[in-house]
């Protein structure tokens, strides 16, 4: 019923991945944001960007868990949630960002499926560099950001409401800000991590075309609204799909 974009960085060490989980918390929903790809279901127009992300909330073990600390703690919780009947195993998890079960990665599972090829580069670059500063800083010891669940919940509803089109919760910051500057803030934030990979510049120039195209989510309400006719916003989504592949 539904589709997302998930992303495997390989983090071999078990103990550090769930550590780096812990240190995705604040930036995943700007990931999100930007993805923002499901206005449509049942053929309305939820009036969200992300309705996917609604439509699967509605699972217990969806969106982002509160830190762990180490791997015995996600160790316990697994074990917790197979015991009470909530999950066969761990890959029951759904949550914004899991350690495989299959590979020895940290799936980043937040994002919507995007229609442009270039979205998904970005996505796929952004990912694997949070995952690469966030284990950098795990094994650095750098404290984590103080930063409440409920925090964290509702910076992604905003980023699943509005994707890029109204101003998004900047949670280092405490404060609501143009979504644009929460984007580059990010951006500046894993700078040298993306220089150091040979990234920077690609990243850099796909940032600005996604904030300056919107969304997809936005682009289809567009499409919607001019025709009143949802054929034509699916048939806009595979015209952009083959287009950003040739």
């Amino acid at each position: 019923m539904i589709t997302g974009c998930h992303v495997h960085v390989n983090v071999g060490d078990e103990d550090l991945a769930v550590r780096t989980m812990d240190y995705l918390r604040p930036d995943l929903p700007v990931l999100l944001a930007l993805s923002g790809s499901s206005p449509f279901w049942e053929g309305v127009d939820t009036g969200y960007a992300s309705y996917r992300t609604q439509w699967f909330g509605r699972w217990p073990v969806t969106g982002m868990p509160d830190a762990f600390g180490t791997k015995a703690a996600y160790d316990e919780l697994v074990a917790d949630l197979v015991e009470t009947g909530m999950i066969d195993d761990a890959s029951h998890l759904y949550w914004d960002v899991r350690p495989s079960t299959k590979f020895p990665t940290l799936e980043v599972r937040v994002a919507d499926t995007m229609p442009l090829l270039d979205d998904v580069v970005l996505h796929a670059a952004l990912a694997r560099s949070l995952v690469r500063v966030g284990a950098a800083q795990a094994e650095g010891g750098v404290p984590l950001p103080v930063l409440r669940s409920e925090v964290v919940r509702a910076s992604r509803w905003r980023a699943a409401r509005f994707g890029l089109e109204e101003c998004l919760l900047d949670t280092r910051a405490h404060a609501l800000k143009p979504a644009a500057d929460v984007v580059r803030a990010l951006l500046a934030r894993l700078r040298d991590d993306l220089e150091d990979l040979g990234d920077w510049d690609e990243v850099h120039d796909l940032t600005e075309q996604a904030l300056a195209r919107g969304t997809s989510a936005a682009r289809q309400r567009a499409v919607a609204h001019r025709s009143g006719d949802l054929r034509a916003v699916t048939a806009s989504l595979a015209a952009e799909t083959v287009a950003s592949i040739r």
